[in-house]
């Protein structure tokens, strides 16, 4: 920046100052003027150098004498006026879009038949009438079959809810509402009888089966998996179910089977902060877990009887006795029954202190009504940890359930957080 007021033009050269001099004497002040600018140029084109400004100048300022240097004899606008003034003058040549112009011929929009396939969205649909768009294929092989007297039929062959003879509620993408199942299998049995169970298990909306002592091992798990997948749901579908295994020691007895339906296989999750099957290898239990609304851990179980057969030397129970000598002293019980009631405990407290709710499904092999140590034991274990036996909640008059002789002992449970049945979980 120039000083005006000198008689001296300083010009940084190499950071040394060099000098000019005017004669005053000699030179009008209009040559002098002239002169002066003249000697500027011929300084800044000559040695190209950074002239520094002995003051810094705000911005604003500068904007303002840009005005006033520009517009000498108009006042300065706001800086609305400027903007509009900037707006308009861009607006000088308007073209007009050809689909902007009226066609009387045509009418006003919104008027003549409806285009095909008019999809918006969203907008077309709501989620509730959507229902199982994305899962259609899959719902293949769930059919209704239901008659007026197929409910009083269930009322005479069920105890409990009925999930086979009575029409099972409608599936919607937002509000699902299906059977959890949990089978003691005995063995695979013969292949008529398993296709009829996987026919009911459509038929009844099941979306989620725990089968127990299938006694399948490693390598019969995926043809096992491909025949639930056919019967269940339907082979070659977009969607496919999702299995947890826990497989069989060997051929004789144990196995368990978590299988997921695609309508609600979305939310299974295996990031979980604690392990999903038996800690101890044993295979007595496996465990699936749901994200929702809700963080829910599902355990089918199988637990431990003892086998008064001596020949019996790969039994569950025979096993684990071998399988206990391996534990610590202070972490190990008297029998593989007391053990199993001790670690599958043990279990749903560190899972319930992750803020899951827990639903246990299976055979326990624990009879609810026989008057033991194991059986006190168990009950009040499940009654600290919150969770309850869902028929003697429903049902608290019912004193014995068998579903495979004329008389028996009640071993098969449903034990369901308490937290999850006040908010209504689990209906009739």
């Amino acid at each position: 920046m120039w000083q005006k007021h000198s008689k001296k033009i300083i010009i940084q050269r190499n950071n040394k100052p060099a000098k000019i001099k005017l004669n005053k004497r000699q030179i009008t002040t209009r040559q002098r003027q002239l002169k002066l600018k003249q000697l500027k140029q011929k300084a800044t084109h000559k040695y190209k150098s950074t002239i520094k400004p002995t003051t810094q100048a705000h911005p604003k300022k500068n904007k303002r004498n840009k005005w006033k240097t520009e517009h000498p004899h108009k006042p300065q606008p706001n800086r609305t006026q400027m903007t509009k003034q900037t707006k308009n003058s861009g607006n000088k040549k308007r073209i007009i879009s050809p689909k902007k112009l009226f066609d009387s011929t045509k009418g006003y929009p919104g008027e003549g038949p409806a285009k095909e396939n008019n999809s918006r969205g969203k907008a077309n649909r709501t989620s509730k009438d959507r229902g199982d768009q994305h899962f259609n294929n899959t719902l293949k092989m769930w059919k209704t079959q239901h008659t007026d007297d197929m409910e009083d039929i269930g009322k005479l062959n069920t105890i409990g809810h009925d999930i086979w003879y009575s029409s099972p509620p409608k599936l919607q993408w937002n509000n699902l509402q299906g059977n959890i199942c949990a089978l003691n299998m005995r063995g695979r049995g013969e292949m008529l009888d398993r296709q009829n169970l996987w026919s009911a298990m459509a038929k009844s909306h099941t979306m989620i089966i725990i089968l127990s002592d299938h006694r399948c091992t490693e390598p019969q798990l995926k043809n096992f998996q491909t025949e639930i997948e056919d019967g269940w749901i339907g082979l070659n579908t977009e969607r496919r179910m999702k299995c947890i295994h826990s497989p069989a020691r060997n051929k004789h007895v144990g196995g368990i089977t978590i299988a997921v339906h695609p309508i609600i296989s979305r939310y299974i999750t295996l990031d979980t902060p604690f392990q999903l099957d038996d800690p101890r290898g044993w295979g007595r239990w496996t465990c699936t877990a749901l994200a929702g609304k809700e963080k829910i851990i599902i355990i089918g179980t199988y637990g431990p009887t003892k086998n008064t057969d001596d020949d019996a030397v790969q039994s569950m129970w025979q096993t684990q006795e071998k399988l206990m000598g391996e534990i610590n002293r202070e972490e190990r019980e008297s029998d593989p029954q007391q053990q199993y009631i001790k670690d599958i405990t043990e279990h749903i407290r560190e899972i319930q202190k992750k803020k899951y709710k827990v639903i246990l499904m299976g055979d326990t092999n624990i009879n609810w009504n026989a008057d033991t140590l194991a059986n006190t034991e168990w009950k009040n274990n499940m009654a600290d940890r919150g969770m309850l036996n869902t028929i003697k909640t429903f049902w608290p008059s019912t004193t014995n359930i068998h579903t495979f002789a004329p008389t028996g002992s009640w071993i098969d449970h449903i034990y369901v957080d308490k937290k999850l049945l006040l908010k209504g979980a689990i209906r009739e």
